[in-house]
């Protein structure tokens, strides 16, 4: 069952990993977290905290920006407009969609 913060990011993480062909303990070795910790991020039931954005990146062999604005957006997606205006959106949106969803 989905938790209160299952979103893109979440499922993100989820297909990347397996795309990847870790385990949650491989995972969380790479990221020094238990493998409880990235369970619980993938099913949405723990909210990845933005610190750990670059060492999932880099574990993720994925885009650090990409990550964080995922978690931004995810979080506080009026703060994110805000800050960058619904135009910047639709400009990130266009690029990933353009690049088949990677950065």
């Amino acid at each position: 069952m989905p938790g209160p913060f299952e979103g893109r990011l979440s499922r993100y993480i989820c297909h990347r990993r397996e795309e990847l062909r870790l385990t949650h303990q491989q995972l969380a070795d790479l990221i020094q977290v238990s493998p409880g910790f990235v369970s619980l991020v993938e099913s949405g039931h723990r909210r990845l905290d933005l610190d750990r954005i670059p060492q999932l990146a880099d574990a993720l062999e994925t885009d650090r920006t990409y990550l964080c604005w995922m978690a931004v957006i995810e979080g506080k997606p009026i703060l994110f407009q805000e800050f960058f205006g619904v135009p910047v959106l639709a400009d990130i949106a266009n690029a990933i969609a353009a690049k088949g969803g990677r950065v």
